[in-house]
């Protein structure tokens, strides 16, 4: 019997009267086994019934010296089963702790329930206000036993010695959960008392079976520093190409990657992640692609995607060396054929354009003449082109569609200043794509309805098609969805910053000398916009860098006159794109 949880009959609400009536005659271990069989049944879930009965069996353990009677592995249970209840009597918890002290430091726990009770210490500490002057007293005093029993579990590397990890792997699993529920008060003494001594183990396990890579990184990526850079360390020059060829391998090199670049997601300079502990680890992970190319190739499109995404944001310290496997990719995604159908296939088309825009920038922002760097370059844009024409023959419309568009509005701002002749193929592309998606979201209807992200990019892709040095003009369909646009956005609320942000980047294409003209006269057409003058009563042709010509010409001539700097501002267009698109 369930002892009543799950009560949703009559009689099962009965039972659990009985229980409630009947917990304080069950013995210590008794009132252990039945809470921790309900607590974990129960949850966020728990019925009524449920609860109660939670808290019946929790009362009598509260009762002074109750959780001293326990052995010290039906302690553990019990506070464990006190700390994942639904709800927890403050009395049991502070009980849980007091009683803590005794058991946890007398040596008889082996390191994993040693680690399972204090991550129940801490989450009680969390959970019961009342216990965290006593839980912090009590993990200050139990990290040198927790040290201690590891120590014994994982000595340090020796000669002719080696440690199993199908051994240790319950324990270092145990002390992994640990380190993520430890407080932040007591975080560094953890770390010092019990992972640092630990740092030379962990990395010989790694050397010695590659099967531990995981447990050990989230161990040592608490530690950081110099261990973290020795983990990177070994893990590319010897883990990586020890792993066996296959799927499997090729995930887990992805997960660990993705990993490292999370540990540190504020961006670098071009847009890259900051450099890893070790700055040369995604230099040889990429090497490691190239080198399982038949993996990557037999790669699902999702995975194949992550790898993308990866070669276009992680810091490497040879950026030149990136074509090859750029190539690869590329040749992967072809071999793979592009996405047709419904709603998802959009989906993972808009996530692969996303994906190959990133790493197309990249690699066209390298200065090299080399022959394999444009051959990747032009795998790269055949990529693009494909999955555009597929989804330009879609029928989906919504914010996948959205994101399918912006990968070309992306290559349209990010590529460097002067088009090749594969940039303009793909502006192509991605203009043929936009006058689609206009023409869908339109539907014919005068005033089209339309979502804000919609919106966004329709301001977007004007802007990154229409203006710069290879300005295209802009299709009808999208002129027709332009009005509505500006529209709504001088109806909408003063404190409408998104609507604000879109009027104020077509205020600047307006005035943007590099605008199309067809584009800059149906701007100038709508009502509310306003129409700069020039000296001769002309609309103002000057581009931005004209502009800024101007400007420090006027600061010149008045700087005998005025002590003070002017300070440019930054244009609303470049933050409303980068805002919502990463441009």
């Amino acid at each position: 019997r369930d002892l009543g949880a799950g009560a949703e009959t009559e009689a099962q609400a009965q039972l659990a009267r009985f229980v409630m009536e009947g917990a304080a005659l069950l013995e210590a271990p008794a009132l252990a086994a039945a809470l921790g069989k309900i607590g974990s049944r129960s949850g966020t879930a728990a019925t009524e019934e449920e609860v109660s009965v939670v808290l019946a069996l929790q009362r009598p353990l509260g009762e002074p010296g109750v959780l001293a009677t326990l052995s010290p592995m039906d302690f553990c249970a019990a506070v464990g089963a006190i700390a994942r209840a639904p709800q927890v009597v403050p009395e049991a918890a502070s009980s849980a702790v007091d009683a803590a002290a005794a058991q946890l430091c007398s040596g008889r726990l082996p390191a994993g329930a040693l680690c399972d009770a204090l991550r129940a210490v801490c989450l009680l500490h969390l959970r019961v206000p009342e216990t965290q002057a006593q839980s912090h007293d009590l993990l200050a005093k139990v990290w040198p036993a927790l040290a201690a029993a590891f120590a014994e579990k994982l000595p340090a590397p020796a000669p002719n010695s080696t440690v199993a990890f199908a051994e240790v792997a319950p324990s270092l699993a145990g002390l992994a959960g640990l380190a993520a529920a430890v407080p932040p008060a007591q975080a560094t003494a953890f770390v010092e008392t019990v992972l640092h001594p630990l740092v030379p183990a962990l990395l010989g396990l790694v050397r010695e079976d590659m099967d531990s890579l995981e447990l050990v990184g989230l161990l040592l990526s608490h530690v950081g520093g110099p261990a973290w850079a020795g983990l990177l360390q070994v893990v590319a020059l010897e883990g990586l190409p020890s792993l066996p060829p296959g799927q499997e391998s090729l995930a887990r090199i992805l997960d660990f990657a993705e990993g490292v670049a999370g540990l540190n997601p504020q961006g670098g300079q071009e847009g890259t992640s900051p450099p890893p502990s070790f700055p040369a680890f995604f230099d040889f992970m990429l090497e490691e692609l190239a080198r399982r190319s038949e993996d990557v190739a037999a790669a699902s499109r999702r995975q194949l995607c992550r790898a993308v995404r990866l070669s276009a944001q992680v810091h490497l310290e040879r950026p030149d060396l990136i074509s090859g496997t750029a190539a690869g990719l590329a040749s992967a995604a072809l071999q793979n054929g592009t996405h047709h159908g419904g709603d998802q296939a959009m989906s993972d088309a808009a996530l692969s354009l996303s994906a190959f825009a990133a790493l197309y920038v990249r690699c066209a922002s390298i200065s090299t003449d080399s022959q394999g760097h444009g051959e990747a370059l032009a795998a790269i844009a055949k990529v693009l082109d494909a999955e555009g024409a597929a989804c330009q023959a879609s029928t989906a419309t919504g914010d996948a569609a959205c994101l399918a568009l912006s990968a070309f509005v992306q290559v349209a701002c990010r590529a460097p200043a002067a088009p090749s002749e594969l940039q303009r193929l793909l502006l192509a592309r991605g203009l043929l794509l936009f006058e689609a998606l206009s023409e869908r979201w339109g539907s014919g209807n005068s005033a089209p309805e339309l979502t804000p992200p919609q919106m966004h990019i329709i301001v977007a892709a004007l802007r990154g098609f229409c203006a710069g040095p290879a300005a295209l003009p802009p299709p009808p369909s999208a002129m027709h969805l332009l009005r509505s646009v500006t529209t709504r956005a001088k109806a909408a609320s003063a404190t409408d910053k998104d609507a604000q942000l879109r009027i104020a980047v077509l205020q600047e294409l307006l005035s943007d000398g590099s605008c199309h003209e067809a584009l800059r006269e149906a701007l100038a057409a709508l009502p509310g916009m306003t129409v700069p003058e020039a000296a001769g009563g002309k609309p103002e042709a000057a581009g931005a860098h004209s502009r800024m010509r101007s400007h420090m010409q006027a600061a010149v001539a008045g700087a005998a006159s005025s002590p003070r700097k002017a300070e440019p501002q930054a244009g609303a267009a470049s933050g409303f794109l980068k805002r919502l698109f990463g441009l």
